[in-house]
């Protein structure tokens, strides 16, 4: 396993990758003696290779396994069978992850429709209860039970969370060449991450940068950025350009702070630290407004970044961005 994950066993803890140490911990998992395999989203930081072998691995394995993932793929070559947790309920179907949005859109749109003739119900149920309560007394009471058991049933529904509302306009005044990074060189000791490398960025351009854990994409990143400086070369940034970064292990995000301070207090995203407005692209905004745009909650608003998920710190970092 340590050999088909290509793990370096003398690397210290403090100076591998986020990549790396993934593959440290799911190695370990996987070379201890077990009938059940719980695996918590193991493709996260994981490079191409690592993933199709870990894929291979579980295809293969006598052993039966548990899978969180967000990767849709993986979750269809491996899976067969579903739960879906959701507002408060687990379900579960016999058949693997490629049959699952169809199911569950399915039984969205039938809650729909209950919920559609539920309301209708109650309409029309309030209007009797107005209008023609006074005969048949006792049989009145009945029907006046029913109308608050349905009134009850509509409020505790909960609502299903639709995906984020994400504006990815770009900003208009910066110029046609983005980035120009001429002939840079970059090494630490006697590791090269580039060398002699030139590349040019234009306004609109879509770019991945793949390669294995370690490799040194993230120091590409930075290179390419001016967060760190080339050995040799130089990098060029384009004029009125504003940069925004999602980082993967989520360290620009204080754990102690709520999520209202961190965009309150933090002048670069418009906050003035005086109230709960903000600037979003140029555009006031009202912060726990712009939140629930992300499925935040007036609860998790006003609450520590702590208590978020990893999934939730991950939005929360869009929403900044």
């Amino acid at each position: 396993i340590i050999e088909s994950l290509k793990i370096d066993l003398g690397l210290r803890v403090s100076v591998a990758s986020g990549g790396e140490l993934r593959r440290a911990a799911l190695a370990k998992t996987l070379s201890q003696s077990s009938e059940l395999l719980l695996l918590d989203e193991p493709t996260n930081h994981l490079d191409l290779d690592s993933i199709e072998w870990l894929e291979n691995y579980l295809v293969t394995t006598k052993q039966a396994f548990i899978l969180i993932s967000h990767d849709r793929r993986f979750l269809s070559s491996l899976t067969e069978k579903i739960c879906w947790i959701d507002r408060g309920r687990c379900q579960s179907i016999d058949r693997g992850f490629k049959f699952f949005e169809d199911w569950r859109d399915r039984f969205l749109e039938e809650e729909f429709i209950d919920q559609k003739k539920l309301k209708k119900k109650i309409k029309e149920e309030s209007v009797w209860a107005v209008e023609g309560i006074s005969a048949r007394r006792k049989r009145n009471q009945g029907r006046l039970k029913n109308l608050l058991i349905m009134r009850e049933k509509i409020n505790k529904h909960v609502k299903y969370l639709d995906a984020p509302k994400m504006d990815f306009s770009q900003s208009t005044g910066s110029g046609k060449i983005v980035i120009d990074a001429s002939n840079i060189s970059k090494s630490f000791g006697e590791v090269p991450i580039v060398k002699d490398f030139t590349f040019k960025i234009s306004k609109g351009d879509r770019i991945a940068i793949v390669g294995a854990n370690g490799a040194g994409k993230t120091t590409l990143i930075s290179l390419l950025l001016g967060k760190m400086v080339p050995d040799v070369g130089n990098v060029k940034l384009g004029t009125n350009l504003e940069i925004a970064f999602f980082d993967q292990n989520r360290e620009m995000l204080n754990s102690n702070a709520s999520l209202i301070e961190i965009f309150t207090s933090d002048i670069e995203i418009g906050g003035s630290g005086k109230n709960d407005q903000i600037f979003v692209r140029g555009k006031p905004r009202n912060v726990v407004s712009y939140l629930r745009d992300f499925l935040f909650d007036r609860r998790q608003v006003y609450g520590k970044v702590s208590k978020l998920s990893g999934g939730e710190k991950s939005r929360l970092l869009l929403a900044i961005l």
